[in-house]
Formats: structure tokens, C-alpha cells, sequence
């Protein structure tokens, strides 16, 4: 008779082998995602929202999408995941107004230590080339920037902006010859800057989203 406390450990081993019904047949003996993670002997099986469940040499992986090397997502019919960046996302920037490091590894779980008075890069998040979140003194998140792969239309920098949850009313708008602002704003948010690529060249596609709360340094 089985022992009942091998129970887990079976129901583990079948949900492994037969849970996940494979919607993948591609396998890959080295895979190298963007941010530098190596999987080896890695099987594809199946998308779980805006993630790869990953079987490999040392488990099951969860991996974002948009970290796949562009010719994977190409093979797996997932390259309009993650092409661009995108609203579709969950992400609400007033939602994050004074979140501390730990509570944003929720939404970004790559997101390097960090301390009060400093700030921190992510790479290759949803899309987005990068991320760059600032703290204030107390250790709470006072801006947030967004650097597109490529750089983005005035208007569609605008409209992934208030997709995330901030609003630009026009009465605030501010024009220069470097950046398209918004400045003084009530609210969670102050400021918003959209950067040009080269202003020098009158290039005014968008390079840098910067996002700016309306927090103290010692709030």
C-alpha cells in the first residue's frame, strides 16, 4: 500500500508530466534570455499571461515574454507579445506613488536592491528598453522613467501615458526645444517629461518618458 506521505510528491510528479499539456514542441539546448539568463535543455510548454512556463535542466521556469530572444518568439508565434511597448499591462503609475522596493518587486520581480536617496535600473521589462525608478530619502518611489527599444511618436508616447493612469490635461503643457512637459500638476503625479531623441537635429520622437510624484524627500 502507498505510503500516504508520498502522496505530494506524486501529485507533483503528475502535474510535471501530464498538467501541462505541451502547446510547444521546440527545444533549445542553451537559451539566453535578455537580461543575461542562461536555461539549458529548455521546453517551452505553455504562455501564462505575460509569461513562458519553462521546463529545463533544473525545474520550471516562469519567464516574462518579453525577455525571449526576438528569433524564440518568432518560433513560438509570440514576437506581437512583446514587440513594442504596450498598455496591456496592468500597470497603473499613480498606483505606485511612494512604493517602497520590496512592493514593487510584486510588479517587477528583476528589479535590483536598492537604498534610500538612490535609484535603480531594470532592463528589457514588457517591452520597454528600460526602467529607471528614483527614491526619496525615506525609501519611497518618487519618479519613474520609461526608455522605449526604439523611439516613440509624440502621440504614442502620449497614449501609452495615459493608458498607465496619468492624465495630461493641455492647460499644463509646456513645450521646449528638448521636451514636450507637464508641469505643476495636482494629484499623485507633478511632472511628466517627454525627452526628444535629438533636439539638436529635430528629431522630436520620443526617447524618455520621465514621471515625476508629487512627494517630499522625507515623505
Amino acid at each position: 500500500m502507498m505510503n500516504p506521505r508520498h502522496m505530494p510528491l506524486i501529485v507533483l510528479l503528475l502535474a510535471a508530466t501530464c498538467g501541462f499539456a505541451g502547446d510547444f514542441t521546440n527545444r533549445y539546448a542553451s537559451l539566453r534570455l535578455q537580461d543575461g539568463q542562461t536555461y539549458s535543455n529548455a521546453r517551452p510548454q505553455r504562455v501564462s499571461g505575460d509569461n513562458l512556463v519553462l521546463f529545463h535542466s533544473k525545474g520550471i521556469a516562469y519567464v516574462e515574454i518579453s525577455q525571449l530572444p526576438e528569433k524564440v518568439r518568432s518560433d513560438l508565434h509570440l514576437a506581437h507579445r512583446s514587440a513594442s511597448p504596450s498598455s496591456e499591462q496592468n500597470l497603473s503609475i499613480p498606483a505606485l506613488y511612494g512604493r517602497r522596493p520590496a512592493e514593487l518587486k510584486r510588479l517587477f520581480p528583476r528589479m535590483p536592491a536598492t537604498k534610500p536617496g538612490s535609484s535603480a535600473k531594470l532592463s528589457a521589462w514588457r517591452g520597454w528598453k528600460a526602467i529607471y525608478f528614483g527614491f526619496n530619502g525615506a525609501g519611497r518611489l518618487a519618479s519613474i522613467s520609461f526608455t522605449p527599444a526604439t523611439p516613440l511618436s509624440e502621440t504614442e508616447a502620449k497614449r501609452i501615458v495615459k493608458e498607465y493612469g496619468v492624465s495630461l490635461p493641455e492647460s499644463y503643457e509646456k513645450r521646449a526645444p528638448a521636451l514636450v512637459a507637464y508641469r505643476n500638476m495636482q494629484g499623485r503625479i507633478k511632472t511628466v517629461n517627454f525627452s526628444f531623441a535629438d533636439w539638436r537635429t529635430k528629431d522630436n520622437r520620443i526617447s524618455e518618458i520621465g514621471i515625476f510624484f508629487n512627494i517630499g524627500w522625507d515623505e
